[in-house]
């Protein structure tokens, strides 16, 4: 066995900054700003590309669906970073001048996490102002639309959990593009 490589070393004086973490021999990290394992890599296993073991009998493991998947849109485009059973992630760009339509959803609710750009988001007819690195919850059944009033794109990461993930799930109310009832 080879001896553990200790990949950092804690530079905070805090007490409590650094320690072993239970069950596994030789771990410390910095914290709280972030966290680095340190071990024993001598005994790790190489990983199978997907496509290379497409089946499996481990029932953890599951096919991404349609994720890679998206679609333009009139406002911008969306594309699926993963569709599970729990949850939907998708990564939407709005262009700038742009909204998406006032809508709703009865199954499911969105946690907004806005990465490039301000958006301007409308929840229950309130404006809200999201900058890069700030989140928005909206709850199911919420009013909401986000619009972009800036010249550059506004990029934010969607994450969906409920019952059901379907864009056939969307109560429109308002839409730019005539798809109001939709």
């Amino acid at each position: 066995m080879r001896p553990a490589r200790r990949l950092c070393q804690s530079q905070s004086s805090e007490p409590g900054s650094r320690g072993p973490l239970t069950g596994v021999p030789d771990f410390s990290c910095p914290q709280p700003r972030f966290t680095v394992l340190t071990g024993d890599f001598g005994h790790t296993r190489p990983v199978t590309p997907a496509a290379e073991n497409p089946t499996s009998d481990d029932d953890t493991l599951r096919p991404l669906g349609e994720a890679g998947s998206g679609e333009r849109r009139p406002w911008g485009e969306f594309v699926i970073l993963d569709d599970g059973p729990a949850a939907k992630v998708k990564r939407i760009t709005v262009e700038p001048g742009q909204r998406l339509s006032y809508q709703s959803h009865d199954k499911r609710s969105e946690h907004w996490i806005v990465i490039d750009g301000t958006a301007i988001v409308t929840l229950n007819d309130v404006d809200h102002s999201v900058p890069a690195g700030r989140t928005i919850e909206i709850p199911v059944h919420t009013k909401h639309r986000v619009r972009n009033d800036s010249d550059t794109p506004v990029v934010f990461i969607e994450v969906q959990t409920g019952s059901y993930f379907g864009e056939d799930d969307i109560v429109r109310y308002e839409d730019d593009y005539g798809r109001a009832g939709s």
